[in-house]
């Protein structure tokens, strides 16, 4: 029997191509949040089930919204201000990892500092010239290293809005197209200062206020009384032992001086973004891992004569199937390799 070499070769090219493009979906098959605790030289650590919402989940809920609530008032503020300049936005991001520090300033007010994050918003905006030339234009706004402070009452949370001071570095660049560049600097670089300069205002404006929100949702309930969240991570029942032997009955402090450590306490706070899914693996080999973790908060606190920290992981385990597709935009099947 004679074997065709040449069509057997491009066969064998299509299968290898097909193998390469073919991908593997992520699924969670269990997982779990673990709360680390810290003081005086011991530790203590206890897990939560991934599935079964606990405290520990719906805490790691509630930090992994902060971003994105002040991601969307963020945007619905750009949103508007681009609509009444004649502006039509297109996106917004904030990104980074949110670093909150607390001190007390005496009198039951304490000063609080936002930062460790970024935005960018992205415009366009069209029109025409002297009646006969058109333009159309993206513009891109940033402001990077945003720092927001702001005092609050550290018996309900309240921020006044005079007390919040922003700082950042705004920047911006505008990209029109073809038909402005044999006029160019006389109307587009017009155009490109007057819009860029309405918007960083806009962006600088945007993000007051955002500050109080995180505070809120980070430490206060409904009653605006105690450290939800704190509670939730530290229960009343835990207890580290001492290098020494000693116990501390951590929990029970915690809960016991919550009054306390909402006017007395430094606090640092460092969100991160948990365990994050993968996205499909396109290829033909194994994507070679079974489980993805990460951090979602970590908690220093101290208080004159007492540091603790508290540290929130989440890992989640992994099972990959193969998906049959050829690639991403392929209606093509592909079969496991």
């Amino acid at each position: 029997m004679r074997c065709n070499k040449p069509l057997l070769g491009l066969a064998l090219g299509v299968l290898a191509a097909q193998s390469a493009w073919a991908g593997w979906d992520p699924q969670m098959v269990s997982g779990q949040y673990t709360v680390t605790l810290q003081y005086g030289g011991g530790s203590l650590s206890y897990s939560e089930d991934h599935n079964a919402w606990g405290p520990l989940a719906r805490t790691a809920s509630e930090l992994r919204g902060i971003p994105a609530q002040m991601e969307n008032g963020l945007n619905n503020f750009m949103r508007n201000y681009a609509s009444s300049n004649g502006v039509n936005f297109r996106s917004g991001t904030l990104s980074g990892d949110l670093r909150l520090q607390i001190s007390p300033q005496g009198g039951g007010v304490m000063r609080s500092t936002l930062s460790g994050l970024r935005y960018d918003a992205w415009t366009q905006f069209s029109g025409k010239k002297w009646g006969i030339i058109k333009f159309n234009c993206v513009s891109h706004l940033s402001l990077a290293n945003i720092t927001v402070g702001a005092s609050y009452n550290a018996s309900n949370g309240q921020v006044p809005t005079n007390s919040i001071l922003l700082d950042g570095q705004p920047g911006s660049s505008t990209d029109c197209d073809s038909n402005l560049s044999w006029i160019l600097p006389v109307v587009g670089n017009y155009i490109v200062r007057k819009v860029e300069g309405q918007i960083d205002q806009g962006v600088l404006q945007g993000l007051q206020g955002t500050l109080g929100q995180g505070n809120q949702a980070l430490f206060y309930g409904r009653d605006h009384l105690q450290l939800t969240g704190l509670t939730r991570l530290v229960p009343v029942d835990k207890e580290i032992v001492l290098p020494n032997g000693q116990r501390f009955a951590i929990g029970q402090y915690v809960h016991n001086n919550l009054a306390y450590l909402l006017s007395n306490a430094s606090i640092t706070v460092q969100l991160g973004k948990g365990a994050i899914m993968p996205d499909t693996q396109w290829g033909s080999g194994d994507p070679g891992y079974d489980s993805v973790q990460g951090e979602h908060l970590l908690l220093q606190i101290s208080v004159p004569g007492l540091s603790f920290s508290v540290r929130l992981h989440e890992q989640i385990n992994l099972s990959w199937s193969w998906n049959n597709r050829c690639g991403p935009n392929s209606d093509m099947i592909c079969h496991i390799p």
